[in-house]
């Protein structure tokens, strides 16, 4: 699976949650390792997903919009993911 594909889906299994779900529980959902799935989080994180949380306690998919850095335009959901992906 590319790597774009796989932050989408990681977007996706996270907004099925409502509490705080753990990197194991998320590499076994999809597949990965928990170290892909650490390395996953903070790619979304640092292209403007909402997504808190750490290591040994969770992570939640906040709602709203999501505005990337160096753009103007609000985004969410899966466009965020791809066009930061992209670098757009």
């Amino acid at each position: 699976m590319a790597r774009a594909d796989r932050l989408i889906q990681l977007t996706q299994v996270l907004r099925r949650y409502r509490r705080p779900v753990t990197a194991a529980m998320l590499a076994e959902e999809m597949a990965v390792s928990e170290r892909t799935i650490y390395r996953d989080i903070v790619s979304l994180q640092i292209s403007g997903v909402p997504v808190r949380g750490e290591a040994g306690i969770g992570y939640v998919l906040e709602s709203g919009r999501v505005v990337l850095e160096g753009t103007s335009a609000e985004l969410s959901g899966n466009d965020a993911v791809r066009s930061a992906y992209l670098g757009l």
